[in-house]
């Protein structure tokens, strides 16, 4: 998983430590912590790593769609 910075750049990376088998289901989820500035990566409800994620990005106009 990787954490960018406001402006787009790569800041850091968060990575299992340990590989899992091919062809099993697993379930990995990404949390966000804003208060804590940290995101963190969970493989099969465990929290296998964490990175610094800096400040959020922010949109200056407000989301629009087409259609």
């Amino acid at each position: 998983m990787r954490a960018f910075s406001t402006d787009g750049t790569f800041t850091r990376e968060a990575a299992a430590s340990v590989s899992h088998p091919k062809g099993v289901w697993t379930h990995v989820a990404a949390v966000h912590d804003t208060a804590a500035k940290k995101v963190h990566l969970f493989v099969n409800g465990k929290r296998e790593a964490s990175a610094d994620a800096g400040t959020p990005w922010s949109a200056e106009e407000t989301w629009r769609s087409a259609g």
